[in-house]
């Protein structure tokens, strides 16, 4: 069994890693990572502990020798407790993403964790642009794509969503057609492990809009319409 704890700046949500299970773990730029594992009961008591990165040294305890060493960029920020293993990582950035792995009285443990740091990054508000730019209700397709996502913000995720229905997970990038008709707006969304927006919405250019028509006493045929953008409604002869 193995347990990830993530901790994270106010407002940002926590993680954690189950026994025989390897997922990517995100933590924010600036938070700390603890990572333990329960001793299995042929390797106790521990005489040798070491915590890997990359396949390069973390720190390392050798009950022999009866200190501790932590090694390269680890140094000044890293704990280890030598009766549990439990390793604590304080202040974290960018370089510490990568694979961590312990070794128990020089025998490797199955379990890696694969630690992503990112930054704090919040992604904006995005913005909901057509290619080709000119879309109109007599177009045969139109792509909608969903911008404003910035490199510093990643990885980042795109949703969309038809007026007031449910989010759907998809690319940057949508079609939609004349099949689409009955759609009023478009909203797409963009979500980092931080941080999540949505658009304004897009008006869509087949939206056929109401219309219905009735008698006048002047015998006179009044179409009610609804206008597809601004949503007036206007009396027509």
């Amino acid at each position: 069994t193995i347990c990830v704890t993530c901790s994270f700046s106010p407002g940002l949500t926590n993680c954690s890693l189950f026994a025989g299970a390897e997922k990517q773990v995100y933590l924010a730029d600036g938070g700390k990572l603890i990572l333990e594992s329960p001793i299995p009961a042929e390797l106790k008591p521990l005489r040798r502990i070491l915590w890997k990165y990359n396949g390069d040294m973390v720190v390392e305890w050798v009950e022999k020798l009866g200190s501790v060493e932590y090694y390269g960029a680890f140094q000044g920020h890293t704990t280890l407790d030598r009766k549990t293993a439990r390793l604590e990582i304080n202040d974290l950035t960018l370089i510490y993403s990568g694979v961590y792995s312990l070794e128990l009285n020089d025998q490797l443990q199955s379990e890696t964790y694969k630690v992503i740091v990112i930054s704090k990054y919040r992604v904006s508000k995005p913005t909901v642009r057509v290619e080709p730019p000119f879309c109109s209700s007599t177009s045969s397709l139109c792509k909608l794509s969903c911008n404003g996502g910035i490199q510093e913000a990643e990885p980042i995720s795109y949703s969309w969503r038809q007026d007031t229905g449910d989010w759907t997970e998809s690319s940057k990038l949508m079609d939609i057609t004349k099949n689409d008709n009955h759609v009023e707006n478009f909203f797409c969304q963009m979500k980092n492990p931080v941080s999540e927006e949505e658009s304004e919405p897009w008006k869509n250019e087949f939206y056929k809009g109401l219309s219905f028509t009735l008698h006048s006493k002047m015998n006179k045929s009044l179409t009610f319409c609804q206008h597809t953008h601004a949503g007036l409604a206007v009396w027509c002869y």
